[in-house]
């Protein structure tokens, strides 16, 4: 009895060298940009810029998603939109809003360059909508960073309608700010 409880043991314990039993729904999943489906969040997304109005988007989004800018390694991960905050005759203000906190952004890299948010956090307001974002896992915002994420949303909301969003702001692969769009 003594032998084949000693045998049993060398069995299970040369069972259990192998490799760990990992299940692949475990196992994490490379997150892509929404925009493509196909390019890796974090790396240079060399898709479109802005889409064109008159196309419509061939499948349903799904959210939370990742939404990748053009040109650059940035994203917003998109966790709530709600389209119906703003009435139809308001979607040019929305535009103007994004237009106008861009160009707060762009201006402020062309006097001071690419830096550091001050304080660690944007806000603009316009027309009772406001744009705003904040430092976010222990990581800075930049100017840059800032007006690609503004571009992106822009994009996002051009396929998909104008609304209220929360979205992380992603530089590479890094969570580097929350923002917000929303009615004041």
């Amino acid at each position: 009895m003594r032998a084949s409880s000693v045998s049993l043991i060398m069995v299970l314990a040369i069972i259990n060298l192998g490799p760990p039993a990992t299940s692949s729904s475990l196992l994490p999943r490379t997150q892509v940009c929404a925009n493509d489906g196909t390019t890796i969040v974090g790396t240079l997304f060399t898709g479109r810029d802005l889409v064109s109005p008159s196309l419509h988007p061939r499948i349903t989004l799904n959210l939370p998603c990742f939404w990748c800018q053009s040109g650059t390694e940035t994203a917003i991960y998109i966790t709530v939109f709600t389209t119906n905050v703003f009435p139809s005759n308001e979607v040019s203000l929305v535009l103007k809003v994004l237009s106008d906190a861009l160009a707060v952004v762009r201006q402020a890299v062309a006097v001071g360059g690419d830096s550091v948010i001050p304080s660690g956090s944007f806000s603009f307001s316009k027309y009772s909508i406001n744009c705003q974002a904040s430092n976010a896992n222990n990581h800075q915002l930049t100017w840059g960073v800032m007006g690609a994420a503004i571009e992106a949303l822009a994009n996002f909301m051009t396929l998909y309608g104008f609304g209220a969003a929360r979205f992380g702001i992603y530089d590479g692969d890094n969570l580097v700010g929350q923002g917000v769009f929303q009615p004041t």
